[in-house]
């Protein structure tokens, strides 16, 4: 699902399509609006939750300036269609992520007192939703879909507004292009040798032979069974546990976790990145016999959406703090697509950027980080954003996932990423020629002194190395 028209610097074809309802989040404090805090309490009506938990959510819903028509606000917010029953999750996890401190939910639960909004008026409230008075909204879909016609590898998904690099002169100006026509974005980086290849995590990947997923090349007929957010957390979890219980490695955080599983080859949804465009080409240039002869892809993945009239970068780096609650990944608590929506989890409006500590020599050595985010939610909502050409004809749920295992809003990347209403992060890439990886790896290892072993500075890739090229530096035994 993406747009492969060119698109001019003012973008026409998002203006189309339909405003998202989903509030916007952030790490750093829960929403103070009334609407949040009403779709807060009627995800706690239905969820059951305890007085405890309600009082704790009336304060959220008093967290800003609230005035004696807080309620009626509130109702008008819930009738509009903006109510989801998952925005209970978001509240508790902002809470305890720390984002919303005990001093500030005793004060404001002392304002929600001081405004006028009483029990009694709170409770009408509640019984109204849980007597199903209030309209919410539709769930995200999730359906497996078949491939359109014109999806045959993930090439095809990134074909219409990818650019071509065929000299080490012009993996400078690309770069520089980029990033002087998009002066408001930061980017993480990632180069892959074979221009086919998506922009997957192990973990889906790994899931994808698991469930039997037939890939577009094959051309099959039916449905295909991508892999979805339920499986990839169920999945995250057994391995958590599996760490944790019979290896007993219960004393850090998950997510320092899940990176080392992953440096030693363990399946997880990290999508390694690097700060550095550099090492990104360098990634998609490495030698290897297997994909020397073919082109490989440089992505430039915007860490924001573009803001208009910015003219300085937004800062995206999410930290470790805010990514666990009571001992697990945050998203762990996000059950249900209408919850992962409110939370900007698997939306594409948000790139949660995560440096880890420096616990391995890779780490800094290739300015490394990793993506996180969730298994796209599709819909009709959204489709429109992502045409095939310039007629009304979308990529498919199935073709999305084919091609990448998060959201991936392609743009030209020589033209400037516009806003759009839903606030899609820009995706940028291009194709490395053959011809080029040569040229562009020497000037890499000459000019920066990238090999590979100042990119991989450890005992794995050295003893991987001269496992490899043992025949090449062996001593052979000497005749008679």
């Amino acid at each position: 699902m993406v747009s492969n028209a060119e698109e001019p610097d003012q973008e026409s074809d998002d203006a189309s399509a339909e405003q998202s309802s989903a509030e916007p989040s952030s790490d750093s404090s829960l929403s103070a609006s009334v609407g949040a805090g009403a779709r807060a309490v009627a995800g706690l009506s239905a969820s059951g939750l305890g007085q405890s938990a309600l009082s704790q959510v009336r304060a959220d819903v008093a967290s800003g300036a609230v005035v004696s028509g807080a309620l009626a606000k509130a109702q008008a917010d819930i009738a509009s269609g903006a109510l989801t029953a998952g925005a209970i999750a978001q509240a508790e996890a902002a809470l305890a992520s720390g984002a919303a401190l005990q001093g500030a939910l005793s004060r404001a639960q002392a304002a929600i007192f001081e405004s006028g909004v009483m029990q009694a008026s709170i409770a009408k409230l509640e019984a109204a939703i849980a007597a199903g008075q209030f309209r919410t909204r539709s769930s995200a879909e999730e359906t497996p879909s078949s491939y359109s016609d014109e999806m045959k590898s993930a090439a095809s998904y990134f074909s219409h507004t990818e650019k071509r690099i065929g000299s080490l002169q012009e993996l400078h100006a690309s770069v520089a292009q980029l990033t002087s026509k998009n002066p408001s974005l930061r980017f993480v980086w990632r180069g892959v040798r074979d221009a086919s290849w998506g922009l997957h995590s192990g973990l889906f990947l790994e899931l994808m032979k698991l469930n039997e997923v037939v890939p577009p090349k094959d051309q099959p007929s039916g449905p295909q069974p991508y892999p979805n957010e339920h499986q990839m957390i169920e999945t995250e979890a057994s391995m958590l546990e599996i760490a944790r219980t019979d290896w007993r490695m219960d004393d850090g955080s998950p997510l320092e976790l899940l990176a080392r599983m992953q440096h030693y080859g363990a399946p997880t949804r990290l999508i390694d990145v690097t700060k550095n465009p550099y090492i990104g080409a360098w990634f998609a240039t490495e030698a290897s016999e297997d994909t020397d002869h073919i082109d490989g892809r440089l992505f430039a993945i915007a860490t924001a959406s573009p803001i208009a009239g910015a003219t300085t970068p937004k800062q995206a780096d999410t930290p470790t703090r805010n990514l666990t609650i009571n001992g697990q990944p945050f998203w762990f608590g996000l059950s249900t697509p209408e919850a992962r929506e409110d939370y900007q989890w698997g939306t594409g409006s948000r790139r949660r950027i995560w440096v880890p500590p420096a616990y391995d020599p890779r780490i800094v050595a290739q300015n490394a980080a990793f993506i996180l985010d969730g298994v796209p939610l599709t819909s009709r909502r959204v489709a429109p954003y992502f045409k095939i050409n310039t007629e009304s004809n979308y990529w498919k749920r199935s073709d999305l996932l084919a091609a990448s295992s998060i959201y991936a809003k392609m743009y030209n990347p020589e033209r400037r990423a516009q806003a759009n209403k839903i606030q899609l992060v820009p995706t940028f890439s291009w194709r490395v020629s053959p011809e080029a990886k040569d040229e562009i790896r020497s000037a890499l290892e000459a000019v920066f002194g990238y090999t590979r072993a100042t990119i991989y500075p450890d005992i794995g890739a050295l003893s991987s190395h001269l496992r490899s090229e043992f025949a090449s530096f062996a001593t052979p035994l000497e005749a008679g």
